[in-house]
Order: C-alpha cells, then sequence, then structure tokens
C-alpha cells in the first residue's frame, strides 16, 4: 500500500506505515492528516511474484471523529465504571491538572450522590491516594487543592466504618 497526497507538489508515492504486506482485507492507515486530500494504490503478491500498481484511489480527505472535551471523558468514566474508574484515569495522567480536577469533581459527585461517600474502603483508599499526589503535583492551583480537600473528607467520611490501617495510612500521608 503506497499513498501520495494530493497537493501540487506531492508527487512522490510513499509506503504506508512500516508494513511490508497487509494481510487482511480492511487495513487502517496510521498518521494521516486532518482535511489532507491523499490518494493510495495497491498491489498484490501471489505464488507469481508482485503485481502491478493499481490505479489511484479517489482522493481521500480524513476527517477525526470530535475529540472529547476532558469534563466529559471523566463523565463517562464515572458513568461507565464509578469512582474505580475515575481513579484509573486520574492514575493515567498525573501530570495533566485538567485530568486531576474533573477526576476530582467526579469523586465529590459519586460520593455526593450516594450520601455516604465511597463505600469500599479500597476504593475509598485509591481515591485518598490519587487526590494527595494530585494535591502534592499541583501544590499552587487553589481549585486543585480545594477539591481534592473535599475528597479527602469523602475518603474519610466512608472509612469510618473501615480499617484503622487507611486511616492511619492517609492521616500519615497527610502529614508529609
Amino acid at each position: 500500500l503506497e499513498s501520495r497526497g494530493a497537493g501540487k507538489f506531492d508527487c512522490e508515492w510513499r509506503p504506508v506505515g512500516a508494513f511490508a504486506t497487509i494481510t487482511t482485507r480492511e487495513f487502517l492507515a496510521p498518521h494521516l492528516v486532518r482535511d489532507a486530500g491523499i490518494f493510495f494504490r495497491v498491489r498484490a503478491k501471489n505464488a507469481g511474484g508482485w503485481g502491478d500498481w493499481s490505479e489511484p484511489s479517489d482522493v481521500v480527505v480524513p476527517m477525526t471523529k470530535p475529540l472529547l472535551s476532558c469534563a466529559e471523558k471523566m463523565r463517562r468514566a464515572a458513568t461507565q465504571g464509578g469512582v474505580q474508574t475515575v481513579v484509573a484515569a486520574m492514575r493515567r495522567a498525573p501530570s495533566v491538572v485538567e485530568v486531576q480536577k474533573r477526576g476530582c469533581k467526579q469523586i465529590i459527585a459519586a460520593a455526593t450522590r450516594h450520601r455516604g461517600g465511597i463505600k469500599r474502603a479500597k476504593v475509598a483508599e485509591d481515591a485518598a491516594t490519587v487526590a494527595l499526589d494530585a494535591m502534592d503535583t499541583f501544590h499552587a492551583d487553589a481549585d486543585l487543592q480545594a477539591d481534592a480537600i473535599l475528597v479527602l473528607g469523602w475518603c474519610f467520611a466512608s472509612s469510618s466504618s473501615s480499617s484503622s490501617s487507611f486511616r492511619s495510612s492517609s492521616d500519615e500521608a497527610l502529614l508529609q
């Protein structure tokens, strides 16, 4: 599979990706540029060797799906998997302040909805850990600090019937 751009000066055919042979009927071409027209051509190989290149395809104009906002991604994570999924998303992007802020907001919303906080001690502990990590990473962000403190409050409220080891490990983390 080869491609070339549809622009005036794009006249050289180049292999698509690092694939020597494509063995399926469908192929997702990597690294396409949105709204930049491109032509493709293919050729087949059998026992007799490689065939000739096909005629170029009609111009293809790649379009991307609209990107979901961080807020929408976190809302979906909360809806689909609850606090555990939000915590996992926060752990995947520890250096992205928007993910941490939105994650805290979703944890607060879930804890508020359930009126008793976060029901499972392990989930509360994980939520407290990511909130503390976010506070440590983004210590100058007042909004994140405030939301993370609310998360910690819900986690401690939830842990009132949980093991004292959770409370003591979280207390120790707060003191550091």
